[in-house]
């Protein structure tokens, strides 16, 4: 009777150890897998022309900013180039932004240049609203344009 009982234990136990391994190995992953998440600036475009003032040029440089983020984002365009700065821009989640960013004598870019410059642009940081503002109103202190 002892060596049934003994017999009955090593064998519940060795189930119960089993079942732990097994379980461990199969559990479901508690974390979610990864989202890709991207900030594409697409659809660039440079204009030169006469400006009213001359012999000076004026134009705009225009872009969008499509970002596949779940929340908020800012994302800095730098312009690389003869004509050089950057710009903060907002970008809504899961949206598009176009931007227009004007040059020239008197423009939001005050720029006198009387030959066409060679501009570039790069999207050198993207920064992620974590969560909703807990308690309005908040500032990132980066003062996105509108």
């Amino acid at each position: 009777m002892k060596q049934l009982i003994v017999v009955s234990i090593v064998v519940a136990a060795a189930a119960a150890i089993a079942g732990f391994g097994l379980g461990y190995e199969l559990h479901p992953s508690l974390t979610a897998p990864p989202v890709a998440r991207d900030v594409k600036l697409t659809d660039v475009t440079f204009s030169c022309v006469p400006s009213a003032q001359t012999p000076y040029l004026e134009g705009a440089l225009q872009f969008n900013l499509t970002s596949t983020y779940r929340t908020n984002i800012v994302a800095s365009v730098a312009y690389t180039g003869d004509w050089t700065g950057d710009t903060n821009q907002l970008v809504y989640p899961n949206g598009t932004k176009h931007v227009a960013v004007t040059w020239g004598p008197g423009m939001m870019q005050n720029i006198d240049v009387t030959s066409c410059p060679r501009v570039g642009v790069v999207i050198w940081l993207i920064q992620q609203d974590l969560m909703a503002c807990p308690n309005p109103p908040c500032d990132a202190g980066l003062n996105p344009a509108p």
